[in-house]
C-alpha cells in the first residue's frame, strides 16, 4: 500500500508539475513484497493473460521515479541554457532508455507486442506502457522545435499510442473503459501534435505520419471518446493555443529563476535504492560522454 502511495505521488507530481511528497530516504516500510490473493475478490480481478504481478513493477516505477526527480529539476527548474537543458535531456532518455532494456522479462514490450490487441488492451500490463510514454513525452514536448532527439522520441511514443487507442478501441468497440493514463497521453499527444504541424514541412515528420492532419483528427475523436463531457480536458483540448502559450511563458518564468534545488539527500537515495532495488548509481553530469 504505502509504495503504492508512493507511485501514485510521484505520478501526480509529474501531471501537475509540483514537488513530491514522499521520499526513499524517509521511508522505513520494507520494499514491496508479492503477497497471495485474498478469498473472495474473484470477480473484481481482470482475467489477464499475462503474468499477475505487483511488487516487482512497482519496483521498477519506483526506480523510473527516481530518475525523474532528479532530471526535472536540471531540465526545468535550475537557471540552464536551452543547451544544456537539452544535453540534459539527451540523458535522461539514455537513462529512461536503459531502464527499458533493463525491466525484466514479462515487463518489456516491442512494437509486435503492441499490435497483439489482447495483449496491449490489457490493463494489468498496458498501464506501465502509458505510464513510460507519458513520461517521455512531458520530457520532451518542450523541446521538438530545439532537439530533433526530442521530436523522433516524441514521434515514436505517437506512433506506439495510435496503435495503443485503435486495439482499445476495437477491443472494447469504443472508450468507455478507458482509463486517466489514457486521457492524459492523448491531451499530450493532442499538444505534441499541434506544435509538429507548426514544423512542417519536416522530413523526419513526414517519414512518420506522411498525413499530419489525419494523425490530429485521430487524436482529436479518441480524445472526443475518452470524455465527452469532461469540461476542463475538452477546453484544454480546444484551445491547446491558450496552454502552448501557458507552457511557453512557464518555461520563461523557471529560465529566470535563481533556484538552488536541495540534492543533500541524493547520494543517501540513491545508495538506499542501490541496496533495496540493486540498481547502480547514475551520473547526470551533461559535460559526460552519453
Amino acid at each position: 500500500i504505502y509504495w503504492g502511495c508512493y507511485i501514485a505521488d510521484h505520478f501526480i507530481c509529474l501531471l501537475l508539475g509540483r514537488a513530491s511528497t514522499l521520499s526513499v530516504s524517509n521511508s522505513t516500510v520494507p520494499e514491496s513484497d508479492e503477497l497471495p490473493e485474498i478469498v473472495g475478490t474473484e470477480e473484481f480481478r481482470f482475467e489477464s493473460k499475462c503474468v499477475l504481478q505487483i511488487s516487482l513493477p512497482l519496483k521498477n516505477l519506483i526506480i523510473l521515479s527516481r530518475i525523474i526527480q532528479i532530471f526535472t529539476a536540471k531540465i526545468f527548474i535550475e537557471p540552464n541554457s536551452t543547451l544544456q537543458r537539452v544535453e540534459y535531456l539527451m540523458k535522461f532518455n539514455l537513462k529512461v532508455y536503459n531502464w527499458r532494456q533493463s525491466l525484466p522479462d514479462f515487463l518489456k514490450w516491442s512494437k509486435n507486442l503492441i499490435k497483439s490487441t489482447e495483449i496491449s488492451t490489457d490493463p494489468t500490463i498496458s498501464y506501465f506502457w502509458y505510464h513510460y510514454y507519458i513520461v517521455l513525452l512531458t520530457f520532451n514536448k518542450p523541446f521538438i522545435q530545439d532537439c530533433v532527439e526530442s521530436k523522433m522520441v516524441v514521434l515514436e511514443v505517437l506512433d506506439d499510442l495510435k496503435t495503443l487507442f485503435s486495439n482499445f478501441r476495437g477491443k472494447f468497440n469504443g472508450f468507455k473503459k478507458s482509463n486517466l493514463h489514457q486521457l492524459y497521453s492523448c491531451l499530450l499527444a493532442l499538444t505534441c501534435l499541434k506544435k509538429l504541424d507548426k514544423m512542417l514541412p519536416d522530413e523526419h515528420i513526414s517519414s512518420v505520419f506522411p498525413q499530419l492532419h489525419t494523425e490530429l483528427q485521430f487524436f482529436n475523436n479518441v480524445f472526443k471518446q475518452l470524455y465527452p463531457s469532461y469540461e476542463l480536458p475538452k477546453r484544454m483540448e480546444e484551445d491547446t493555443e491558450f496552454e502552448l502559450e501557458q507552457e511557453k511563458q512557464t518555461y520563461n518564468q523557471v529560465s529566470n529563476l535563481s533556484y538552488i534545488h536541495d540534492f543533500s539527500l541524493s547520494d543517501e537515495i540513491d545508495d538506499l535504492i542501490k541496496q533495496v532495488f540493486g540498481f547502480d548509481h547514475w551520473n547526470i553530469n551533461p559535460t559526460h560522454t552519453l
